[in-house]
């Protein structure tokens, strides 16, 4: 009498354990390849229907980084800094991509989102960067950025010297402003001498007189008919072993930075050129007067008691820009020169001669000591932004 069959089968299908009875022991992890149906044993084995395990959905491939540019590549203070996509961003799925914006300056976020970042959000010789983030819907790509140098107007001003009224007189309500009878000083500006063989004065600080002639100064900075570098303070009758302070020639026809200091108290004075001291001395009995005249930029000046105009005299040749007089010592080791400068709380007179025109020269110090100019010549084809 024939075995029946159908109580096995029966076994089989309720019993997931007994596979191995029903045909392939190596069938029960779903991977054998004696299944009962003849397969291989991959319908499902692994958690999936067939697919690579996942949930069955396609996996999201992020967008390619952006080419981005900046236009204008070096804007100068007055003009809008634009961020331009010059290059889209590819989605291998075929997926709408967006972009944010983001600005860093100096390499700190700005806060501000948009394509356009205005002149009046940034500060000259900084360095902006603009970073945008592709994205697809579901996630961000990489970023692609571009960074320009934010510059100022490049502008400088020349002195007349075929006139006899050529000079920036700052406002300065009595004879103690500026005076270098007390506490700290430095005086600095970007300049490109021309040799002309002539003494040529960039500051100047000395005394009315009634008639004649006075050779009493405060302090000047100038170069000598020798080409050399001066930073004079006290009369020449002083006995002050420091009191002209020489160096060697500067670069001629060159934009470089020039700063002296003066520590009144402390009796030492230093010559800077393009960030390296190239002169300095120290004495216990420094001789600086306080006189009762104006101080000039760009000229020697001889005027009256009563504060008319004489004439002016042995004027600075060559270009000046970035005009900075602070009561402190700025500077006492080797330094890269900003060819912008900033305000700060020594600032005491600031000019950075953006006008490019007329006679006014606004101080950016906040004091008010507002320049006035006679004969300037303005240059917007040279300037400190051309140094180094």
């Amino acid at each position: 009498m024939a075995r029946s069959i159908f109580p096995l089968l029966s076994l089989c299908l309720l019993l997931p354990a007994a596979l191995a009875a029903c045909g392939g022991e190596d069938g029960a992890d779903g991977s054998g390849t004696g299944g009962s149906d003849g397969s291989d044993g991959s319908d499902g084995s692994d958690g999936s229907d067939g697919s690579d395990g996942s949930d069955g959905g396609a996996t999201n491939r992020a967008p390619t980084a952006p080419g981005v540019a900046l236009s204008p590549e070096a804007p100068l203070e007055d003009e809008d800094l634009l961020c331009e996509v010059v290059e889209d961003s590819q989605d291998a799925d075929g997926d709408a991509v967006s972009y944010a914006f983001t600005w860093l300056e100096d390499g700190a976020e700005l806060g501000h989102d948009g394509e356009t970042l205005s002149a009046a959000q940034r500060t000259p010789w900084r360095t902006y960067t603009c970073v945008v983030t592709p994205h697809d819907g579901t996630e961000a790509g990489a970023p692609g950025e571009a960074t320009a140098v934010s510059l100022d107007a490049c502008v400088s001003v020349e002195i007349d010297t075929g006139s006899n009224y050529s000079f920036i007189l700052p406002t300065q309500p009595d004879a103690g402003t500026f005076a270098m009878d007390s506490g700290a000083w430095t005086y600095e500006a970007w300049i490109r001498p021309v040799d002309t063989g002539t003494s040529q004065y960039l500051f100047y600080k000395g005394p009315m007189f009634e008639n004649g002639y006075s050779y009493s100064v405060d302090y000047f900075v100038a170069l000598s008919g020798d080409g050399t570098l001066h930073f004079a303070t006290g009369s020449s009758s002083s006995g002050d072993e420091c009191q002209y302070l020489r160096t060697v020639e500067p670069t001629w026809d060159t934009w470089q930075h020039l700063a002296v200091s003066m520590d009144v108290d402390g009796g030492q004075k230093h010559l800077w050129l393009d960030g390296t001291l190239v002169a300095t001395c120290g004495t216990s009995t420094p001789d600086n007067p306080t006189t009762n005249g104006p101080l000039w930029i760009g000229t020697k000046a001889w005027t009256s008691s009563s504060g008319a105009l004489f004439y002016t005299d042995l004027p600075w040749s060559g270009g000046i820009d970035e005009v900075r007089i602070s009561s402190s010592v700025r500077y006492s080791g080797e330094f890269e020169p900003a060819r912008y400068f900033e305000a700060d709380a020594t600032t005491e007179l600031l000019y950075h001669f953006s006008e490019g025109s007329g006679t006014t020269l606004e101080d950016a110090s906040g004091n008010g000591y507002t320049g006035q100019g006679s004969d300037l010549r303005w240059d917007d084809e040279s300037s400190a932004c051309d140094a180094g």
